[in-house]
């Protein structure tokens, strides 16, 4: 923090980051081994960073372990009784932190790399979510915001399965939020899904909705029922013919789908 308001008020007193690099640069392999030793001595919580590939790595096929990112987010949550105020913003910029290692293999090409992280990150916060105090969501806007770089990162690989790696990850967040009673947590995914999916990779994400939908009991969530009849409609299955709609909107959730479309019918 003082660096920061010392950079606003006073810049020039401020080393630019290019200064840095290149004081990196002139340093020779043993002076790094000693600087990067001496950092983790007194940071021990950066040991991680020596297990994580370089980015562009996962193009020769070393991939990130997700166990790794396990570990930093784990290290980077508060979930003690002794918790502070203001603990979840601290937590929240750790965790950013963490994500952030996505955005280097992103900018390196090194799409799979990158899914990992922003998955591990956001799976692994709603995991922990129920011993977490988020009054202000700032712990479930960095799982929005995973699931930005998801959708990012689809838009960018064409191999199905990694493809479908991250489609189940979006649909993993997406339902946590429905199951959750729709806290907004999968908003961002619910879009990605729909708008950055294939035709048969909708089709493969339906199948995930029904078994969803199956488990369900008639005692269950009217609510949760509505939610994923709504996302099956969106996801286009609505694009068959008549009598095939009808028995889709017969499903669980759809009355009022079924009911409009009787009337339009005359039926």
């Amino acid at each position: 923090m003082a660096r920061i308001l010392t950079w606003l008020h006073k810049p020039e007193l401020c080393t630019e980051s290019v200064s840095q690099k290149r004081s990196l640069e002139e340093r020779s392999q043993e002076e790094l081994i000693q600087l990067i030793t001496t950092m983790i001595d007194h940071y021990p919580d950066l040991e991680t960073l020596l297990e994580m590939p370089a980015p562009g790595a996962g193009q020769r096929g070393v991939t990130v372990d997700p166990a790794v990112i396990r570990q930093q987010v784990f290290d980077a949550l508060d979930t003690g009784d002794d918790r502070q105020w203001g603990y979840s913003y601290v937590d929240t910029s750790k965790l950013s932190l963490v994500a952030t290692q996505g955005d280097a293999y992103a900018s390196a090409g090194d799409w799979r790399n990158a899914a990992t992280v922003y998955t591990t990150v956001a799976l692994e916060i709603l995991d922990s979510y129920e011993e977490l105090y988020d009054d202000e969501g700032e712990y479930l806007m960095v799982v929005g915001e995973c699931a930005q770089d998801l959708i990012t990162c689809l838009r960018n690989i064409d191999e199905a399965e990694e493809r479908m790696y991250i489609l189940e990850s979006l649909y993993s967040i997406y339902r946590w939020d429905i199951n959750c009673g729709g806290v907004g947590a999968g908003d961002e995914a619910y879009v990605g899904l729909i708008e950055e999916s294939s035709a048969d990779e909708k089709k493969i994400v339906a199948q995930w909705v029904r078994q969803d939908l199956a488990k369900i009991s008639d005692s269950g969530s009217h609510w949760c029922q509505q939610a994923y009849g709504g996302f099956l409609h969106h996801l286009g299955i609505a694009g068959m013919d008549d009598d095939a709609y009808l028995s889709f909107c017969r499903e669980p959730g759809r009355l009022h789908a079924l009911l409009k479309r009787l009337l339009d019918f005359g039926r």
